[in-house]
């Protein structure tokens, strides 16, 4: 995995590198929560139209344009991330372990990544041993976490993506003031294995989904599309001239 700890969450430099990357808060929106599998219509010959939507929103993340696609919050959510540092505090104080905060993690390939509310780290090595969800939800929703014993399948998909990208188990901690906490660990099994396999498969689709449209959307240049500042757009990089970040699509070298 690469861990971008350096980076804030929520910042425009944060924005920069995970628009157009599959992220593991969407998963829910692409992966059955009961076979790991993306979602497919009911003949099961094609991938289903949310899978593909989903493509569509990433690819147009990579444009820079005067709107940002997708979820923007509400009161709920913005409770949430208030008190999340709230909820983190309460996990390291009743568990003892130790937790650091980071912006953003990939794949080691880069094309795959989840924002963590945190990272587990060994004391002594301080190497990241685990990862952690932290939700703060209504009481109503928390009450229903502990009759369940376990996450809601949105919540669970999201923490084993976070298992799949970084290899590492996954914490996970239902907080809501007033109340006792729900803390539980997830680790790797056949599901996380399959959503793995699933997550390699979008890209596979959503990679030749850009080779078949970008030439049909950028503002296009004569040039070649180049790893370096030599000439051509930088794959690292916003082309000032297209407007399109290729450094957050899958890799590919073409003309444009």
């Amino acid at each position: 995995m690469i861990v971008h700890a350096e980076i804030a969450q929520g910042t425009e430099q944060w924005r920069a590198i995970r628009d157009g990357k599959p992220t593991a808060s969407q998963f829910k929106r692409i992966i059955s929560p009961t076979t790991g599998e993306l979602k497919r219509t009911k003949d099961k010959k094609d991938l289903a139209d949310v899978v593909y939507n989903y493509a569509y929103e990433l690819l147009g993340d990579c444009f820079v344009t005067d709107v940002t696609s997708g979820f923007t919050g509400n009161r709920f959510t913005d409770r949430g991330t208030e008190l999340e540092p709230m909820g983190r505090q309460c996990f390291a104080e009743t568990t003892g372990l130790t937790v650091t905060e980071v912006g953003f993690i990939t794949r080691d390939d880069g094309l795959v990544g989840c924002s963590p509310d945190g990272l587990i780290i060994d004391p002594v090595s301080l190497e990241y041993v685990a990862g952690l969800e932290v939700k703060c939800l209504l009481p109503k929703e928390h009450v229903e976490i502990v009759a369940e014993g376990k996450p809601p399948a949105d919540y669970m998909i999201q923490c084993q993506g976070g298992i799949a990208i970084t290899g590492l188990p996954w914490y996970f901690i239902s907080f809501c003031p007033g109340m006792q906490p729900f803390i539980c660990k997830l680790q790797a099994d056949d599901y996380t294995r399959t959503l793995s396999a699933a997550l390699d498969e979008f890209v596979i689709m959503y990679s030749a989904l850009a080779h078949r449209l970008l030439p049909k959307l950028r503002i296009a240049a004569p040039a070649i599309l180049s790893a370096g500042p030599t000439g051509g757009c930088s794959v690292n990089a916003v082309c000032e001239t297209c407007h399109v970040n290729y450094g957050n699509l899958p890799a590919f070298e073409e003309e444009h």
